[in-house]
């Protein structure tokens, strides 16, 4: 991918398995130019971007994933990651990215914790309370937030001091990844929508069928298939099947 700034992003989903088997998270990924972003009428798309996903464990996927933002020019481009909040893939981002990859924590998910926390503390007028710590966290004001919330913390008890000390550490261990106005400023995207999309079209589509119950030794079977049609590489991918039965005979 031929760009300047290059967007990576990284979630996981899970498939449902047979009875006696642990059900499984396949880990996903996607890349993309700035530049590959379209509307058409009301939907936005992406004209170019590529796909990786692991249902083996975090380290095989951690492989996959580099050689995704290698081939997707990441030492050529800017590069930002978005994520969720997931720590490993935090981890993965920070060890194996180039210097000077910016860090986005996605917008989304921080407002649907801010969303349940003031339900919690603020049953009859959550919106109103929402609605401040949004424009906050919007305005790239954590510190405000966070000292909102720690005067809220003093003076609960029970399960609501339980809830805000979660959404303090939450928000102090991810501040530095929701410098939304800075973001948006350099035209960043600040939601993990494109990796969300990639979770449910390229594995839940296909997994999470109505009663689909599945093997976890076939997953990564038909998880491979699902990627070369993604990625374009149908063809090209049985080719190389062909061409290894051929050596293999």
């Amino acid at each position: 991918i031929a760009c300047e700034k290059l967007v990576v992003q990284a979630d996981a989903a899970s498939v449902l398995t047979v009875p006696g088997e642990e059900h499984k998270s396949v880990y996903c990924a996607t890349v993309f130019g700035l530049d590959a972003r379209g509307r058409s009428g009301i939907r936005p798309f992406l004209s170019q971007r590529l796909y990786t996903a692991s249902a083996e464990n975090m380290e095989d996927f951690s492989q996959r994933l580099k050689a995704l933002c290698w081939r997707g020019g990441v030492r050529q481009a800017q590069a930002a990651f978005l994520g969720d909040g997931a720590h490993c893939l935090w981890k993965w981002a920070e060890k194996n990215l180039p210097t000077g990859t910016i860090f986005i924590q996605d917008y989304w998910h921080v407002c649907e914790r801010l969303a349940g926390l003031s339900q919690v503390l603020f049953p009859d007028s959550w919106e109103m309370i929402f609605e401040r710590w949004q424009g906050w966290l919007r305005g790239s004001k954590v510190g405000c937030l966070l000292r909102a919330l720690r005067t809220l913390h003093a003076r609960r008890r029970g399960e609501a001091r339980a809830a805000l000390a979660e959404a303090v550490t939450y928000l102090q261990n991810g501040r530095h990844r929701m410098d939304y106005v800075r973001y948006e400023k350099e035209g960043w995207l600040i939601g993990s929508g494109a990796v969300e999309g990639t979770c449910k079209h390229l594995v839940k589509s296909r997994f999470g069928l109505t009663g689909a119950r599945w093997r976890r030794k076939n997953i990564h079977k038909v998880l491979a298939l699902r990627l070369a049609l993604f990625n374009h590489e149908w063809d090209q991918y049985w080719d190389n099947q062909y061409h290894q039965n051929q050596q293999a005979a």
